[in-house]
């Protein structure tokens, strides 16, 4: 459970040939418990997104923008 103030993290590495890990954390600590793989052979660009469950939710994204071409 995240709360107002509390910093989320999505950490994307290239250290797998043709797939992406993927590793979360909440105020520095890692939250996720399994290695999730993404495939992407074909080297696309990625953009990350933040899905909420409640209409009322908000949140402060800070991404460069080189990393999505839209």
């Amino acid at each position: 459970m995240a709360y107002k103030g509390d910093l989320i993290g999505c950490t994307v590495k290239f250290d797998i040939p043709g797939k992406v890990s993927v590793v979360f954390s909440l105020n520095g600590k890692q939250i996720t418990e399994e290695q999730i793989l993404i495939d992407n052979q074909d080297q696309k660009p990625l953009c990350p997104f933040i899905g909420m469950a409640d209409k009322g939710m908000r949140v402060l994204a800070k991404v460069p923008i080189f990393l999505c071409s839209l």
